[in-house]
């Protein structure tokens, strides 16, 4: 082997080294990466993805459709983008795990309900979005707007000039007339006069 072969063979084996480490210690290490998975989600109060559970049907997604309720013929789920730090471990085949959720001002986290967006970027075929509900304790019945009582027309209570309120307290003041006038300052406020 040449001295160029040599030098060949060692920089592909530093660089094969250097991205090994890396990537270890993002992935293993410091668990830096972000995932997204199902979590359940309450058709009632929130835009779901719904997804048919029908054995029958050529558009179950078998995957998604496993932990769903006997008889059921769809689930409703959303999706949450969190990082992977920030998840307890725990094993699901053993134990009951406590559902993923947001903290408060948790950095990398993201619940994604269901719009045209998302239902593009993350849904399959046979995945649509659900109406959101209104729960049977907040519903209340709908008024008209022909018949929503409104508050009588009032005229506005002129309010007196600079000149008339200084007529009626106190006498005017004269000035010389050979100064010159005041000049107002410029406001100092950035919005349009």
């Amino acid at each position: 082997m040449t001295v160029k072969d040599t030098l060949l063979i060692v920089l592909w084996v530093i660089i094969f080294g250097v991205s090994t480490a890396v990537s270890y210690k993002v992935y293993v290490v410091d668990r830096e990466y972000a995932f997204v998975t199902l979590i359940p989600c309450d058709p009632e109060t929130q835009t779901c993805f719904v997804a048919t559970c029908d054995p029958q049907s050529e558009a179950s997604l078998e995957d998604i459709c496993l932990t769903v309720e006997e008889g059921a013929t769809q689930r409703y789920f959303s999706y949450i983008k969190k990082k992977m730090k920030n998840v307890e471990q725990c094993d699901t085949r053993s134990e009951e795990c406590s559902p993923l959720v947001c903290e408060e001002n948790e950095e990398g986290c993201e619940v994604i309900s269901c719009d045209e967006d998302t239902l593009a970027e993350y849904a399959r075929e046979g995945t649509e979005c659900s109406e959101p509900g209104i729960p049977e304790e907040e519903a209340t019945e709908l008024i008209p707007r022909e018949e929503i009582p409104t508050a009588p027309e009032t005229e506005p209570t002129p309010v007196p000039r600079d000149e008339e309120v200084l007529q009626e307290t106190t006498p005017a003041i004269t000035t010389p007339a050979t100064e010159e006038p005041a000049v107002e300052p410029e406001p100092t406020h950035n919005l349009p006069i």
